[in-house]
C-alpha cells in the first residue's frame, strides 16, 4: 500500500466560517505533518487564500469545484489522491441560504440547497468515513444550523436540510463510537458571515437584536470543541438554551406562535410565478407500486379525478394501472426512476403532455435501507437520498405554486418524529420530510392548500395509514399519526 499524507479537507473554504477553519487548520497542520485541502466554487477566493497560506510554507491545495454539480465528489476524491493525500479530517462547511416562501422561490435555487447541504455533504462523508474507520483515526465536522431545531416558514428547504444534517451527524456519532473517529456538529448562531443583517436592521424581533460573533470565533468554537471530543457545539449560549427549550416546546405550538412573524405567501407572489393551470386536475402518487402507494392509489380511484401513478418501469406499474382502469378510473402510469436528477422534470412533462395539473401530490415513494452508515454502500445511500429528499422536494416545489395560485390542492408526505433508528440515512430523510411538511403547512395555511404529514412507522398498515392521512388532508389538519 502506498503511504499517503493526512489532510484536513474543508468545503466552503473561500469566505466566512470556512476560511477561518482553513486558518485554524493551517496553524496546526505543520506540527502534525498534515496538508490542508480547500474546496470552494469561488476560484478567485481560493487562490487568494492559497497565496496567503503559501507565504507561511503550509502544504495547501485548492480544489475549485461547485459541490452541487454532478461528479463533484469524484473531482474532490481524485484531487486528494493525485496529491498523495488521504482525508484525515473532513469539515463539511459549504452552505447556502435562501429566504422566502417555497411557492415563490426559484426552484433551481431551492434544489441547490438540497444538493449542497444533503447530497454533497453525505457524498463526501460516505467517501471518506470508511477510510477513517479503517485507520482508526480522523474525524468529521458538519456545520448545521439552529434551523435543525426549528421548522422554518419562509426557510422551509433550508431548515429541512439542516435538520437532516443534524440527525445524520448524530447517527454518525453513535456509529463511530469506539472506532477512533470523532464526529461533531457545529451549530452557528449569529455569525458575522453576511447572512445576517446588522443589529437592528432586520426588524424588531429579539433574534435580530442579539449580538453577533465573528466567523473566527464560530469556527474556533467548532474546531476546539471537536478536538475535545464534543459532539455538538453551540458557540453562543443563547442558541444552546434555545435548542434545549425547543426540545420540550411542541413544534406546532412554536409554529403557531411565530406564524405572524414569518408570514405566508401572498396571492400576488404565488400567481406571478405560475402559469394558468391545465384543464384537468390529477392526483399524483409516487412510489405507486409500494404498499403505501397502492393503498393511496385505491383511495384515489374513488375521487373522480385522473390518477397519475409514478414509479420505476416494470410490469407492476402497468398491472396497477390496468386494475384501476378496469374500475372506471382515468389513470396514467409514468415510469421514471425517482433517483434521477431529472425525475421531477420528467413527471412535470408527463403531466403537461396529458393536459393535467397536479391537484394532490402523494409522496408514497420511500426508499429504505437498514444498517450502519459505514457498512452500507455509498451509492445505495445516495440513491435513497435522491428519492426521499431530492425527488420529494423537486416534485413538491414544482406543483405547489400552482396549488397556491388556484387556492386548492394538497400534498401528503411521510415524516418521522425524531429520525432515530436503524438506517440513519432513511431516518434522517424522514426527519427532513417532517421539517419540510411542518414549514409548508404554516406557509400555506391561508392559501387553501393543505399539507398532510404522516408520521406512521414504515411497518404500519398501509390501508389504515392511507385512510387516516387522506381524511386529515381533507380536514385541513397537517399531521396524521
Amino acid at each position: 500500500m502506498v503511504d499517503t499524507k493526512p489532510a484536513i479537507v474543508i468545503t466552503g473554504s473561500a469566505v466566512g466560517i470556512g476560511r477561518e477553519f482553513v486558518r485554524l487548520a493551517a496553524a496546526e497542520a505543520p506540527s502534525k505533518d498534515m496538508a490542508v485541502v480547500m474546496i470552494d466554487r469561488d476560484q478567485a477566493g481560493l487562490e487568494a487564500l492559497h497565496v496567503e497560506l503559501a507565504r507561511t510554507g503550509i502544504d495547501a491545495h485548492a480544489v475549485p469545484v461547485d459541490l452541487t454539480s454532478l461528479g463533484a465528489g469524484d473531482i474532490v476524491e481524485t484531487a486528494i489522491a493525485r496529491h498523495g493525500l488521504h482525508c484525515e479530517i473532513l469539515v463539511n462547511n459549504a452552505g447556502l441560504s435562501l429566504v422566502g416562501p417555497a411557492a415563490g422561490n426559484e426552484l433551481t435555487a431551492q434544489l441547490r440547497l438540497v444538493d449542497l447541504h444533503v447530497i454533497a455533504l453525505s457524498d463526501l462523508t460516505l467517501r471518506f468515513l470508511p477510510g477513517m474507520i479503517a485507520r482508526r483515526r480522523g474525524g468529521i465536522i458538519n456545520v448545521s444550523s439552529m434551523g435543525a431545531y426549528i421548522p422554518g416558514p419562509n426557510m422551509a428547504i433550508y431548515n429541512a436540510t439542516k435538520r437532516y444534517v443534524s440527525l445524520f451527524t448524530a447517527a454518525l456519532v453513535r456509529e463511530s463510537s469506539g472506532t477512533g473517529v470523532r464526529v461533531c456538529s457545529l451549530v452557528p448562531g449569529k455569525a458575522r458571515t453576511g447572512m445576517w443583517p446588522a443589529n437592528g436592521e432586520g426588524g424588531r424581533d429579539l433574534i435580530y437584536r442579539l449580538p453577533m460573533i465573528s466567523a473566527h470565533a464560530t469556527a474556533a468554537a467548532g474546531w476546539h470543541g471537536f478536538k475535545r471530543g464534543k459532539t455538538v457545539v453551540f458557540p453562543q449560549l443563547f442558541f444552546h438554551l434555545a435548542a434545549l427549550a425547543l426540545h420540550v416546546v411542541p413544534t406546532r405550538a412554536y409554529l403557531l406562535l411565530t406564524a405572524g412573524l414569518s408570514g405566508t405567501p401572498n396571492d400576488e407572489t404565488a400567481a406571478s410565478t405560475t402559469p394558468e393551470p391545465a384543464p384537468k386536475p390529477a392526483i399524483v402518487i409516487t412510489g405507486a407500486t409500494s404498499p403505501f402507494g397502492r393503498a393511496f392509489a385505491r383511495l384515489a380511484a374513488g375521487q373522480k379525478k385522473h390518477v397519475v401513478l409514478v414509479d420505476g418501469a416494470g410490469g407492476d406499474l402497468d398491472r396497477l394501472a390496468e386494475a384501476l382502469s378496469a374500475r372506471g378510473t382515468s389513470v396514467s402510469p409514468v415510469a421514471v426512476d425517482l433517483a434521477r436528477r431529472d425525475a421531477g422534470a420528467c413527471v412535470e412533462s408527463a403531466l403537461r403532455e396529458r393536459g393535467l395539473y397536479g391537484d394532490v401530490l402523494v409522496h408514497g415513494a420511500q426508499a429504505s435501507l437498514a444498517g450502519s452508515i459505514a457498512d452500507l454502500g455509498r451509492q445505495a445511500q445516495l440513491d435513497l437520498l435522491a428519492v426521499n429528499i431530492r425527488a420529494l422536494s423537486d416534485l413538491t416545489l414544482r406543483l405547489l405554486p400552482g396549488m397556491v395560485a388556484r387556492r386548492r390542492g394538497g400534498v401528503i408526505l411521510f415524516g418521522a418524529a425524531n429520525g432515530h433508528g436503524k438506517g440513519a440515512a432513511f431516518q434522517a430523510s424522514r426527519a427532513y420530510a417532517t421539517w419540510l411538511g411542518e414549514a409548508l403547512a404554516c406557509e400555506t395555511r391561508k392559501t387553501g392548500v393543505n399539507i398532510g404529514l404522516s408520521t406512521a412507522a414504515p411497518d404500519a398498515d398501509p390501508e389504515e395509514t392511507a385512510v387516516r392521512a387522506w381524511r386529515r388532508l381533507q380536514a385541513a389538519s397537517a399531521v396524521s399519526a
